[in-house]
């Protein structure tokens, strides 16, 4: 049974309580082992409890995880459509640094780091999954198996690091946030994403799809973040935040006319921080 004492929010301290309608919406009545989520009223984080071992949420990462047909899923052709999105992301870390290295922390199969890799940086990968190493590596990347948890084994401290979709992840986002403060040069630039989920105003609108039933993509999030609980974590654990924003425009599998609506639609949701992600600009604070 899940820990249902757990209810202080990990990132304020406030009182949590449970969230049976973002369960709902994850399917986790269905789950084989029980899991909860908690809501904190006062920074708007929500967390997922009991926690899993950060090896067994590794391990969920593997060749399915990238490509199943079951499910009509390939992650190469996502991101593909998401291709302008990262080489914009890359050439805005040319706003903060004109050169160096950026460590990619859950780089995947290597998108994000071929753009900062044509834009002259110099670049370097880690990503728990063995699989999407492997395909990062067929393009001639630097990657190796890894997580936060193995960063410090570089040995380095890095210009710029690339932290997207990442930290929902991970059930220590302090932690997370320590270790990549301990890579950064003191001039260093970061750049953090992660989705918006059950704040988006899209939750409302039929363009989101729902899950249909429970599996790996019920549980692998264990955050869920509000710009209010990544303000607080970002500056309790040394970080500077330059911009904030929760819109993007990318490719979507619409027409023309839903694709304008939608991008007017998150661009007035963003104006009260309700798109569809977080993208955070930081920068570790003056010592």
């Amino acid at each position: 049974m899940p820990d249902t004492e757990e209810k202080t929010c990990p990132i304020c301290d406030s009182i949590s309580t449970r969230d049976k309608k973002s369960e709902e919406q994850l399917l986790l009545r269905n789950s084989p082992k029980a899991q909860e989520i908690y809501l904190c009223k006062k920074c708007g984080h929500r967390r997922m409890t009991p926690k899993i071992q950060q090896s067994v949420m590794n391990s969920l990462y593997d060749k399915t995880y990238f490509e199943d047909t079951s499910r009509d899923y390939s992650y190469e052709e996502q991101t593909n459509e998401h291709r302008e999105s990262f080489k914009k992301t890359a050439s805005n870390f040319k706003k903060y640094i004109d050169s160096g290295e950026i460590l990619d922390i859950g780089c995947a199969t290597g998108a994000f780091l071929e753009q900062a890799h044509q834009l002259g940086f110099s670049t370097k990968g880690v990503d728990p999954s063995a699989y999407a190493v492997k395909r990062a590596k067929e393009k001639g990347l630097d990657v190796k198996v890894g997580g936060i948890e193995d960063i410090h084994n570089i040995n380095r401290k890095f210009d710029g690091i690339h932290f997207s979709h990442v930290l929902e992840h991970l059930e220590d986002p302090k932690n997370a946030l320590r270790s990549i403060h301990k890579a950064l040069k003191p001039s260093g630039i970061l750049y953090l994403e992660v989705p918006n989920q059950f704040n988006s105003i899209l939750s409302h609108f039929p363009f989101k799809k729902d899950l249909q039933e429970f599996n790996v993509f019920s549980v692998h999030h264990r955050c869920f973040f509000s710009c209010r609980s990544l303000t607080t974590l970002l500056n309790n654990n040394g970080f500077e935040i330059i911009e904030m924003t929760t819109v993007r425009r990318e490719k979507r599998s619409f027409g023309l006319k839903r694709k304008l609506i939608l991008n007017g639609i998150l661009s007035l949701a963003n104006i009260f921080k309700k798109g569809d992600l977080i993208s955070v600009w930081a920068r570790p604070k003056a010592s």
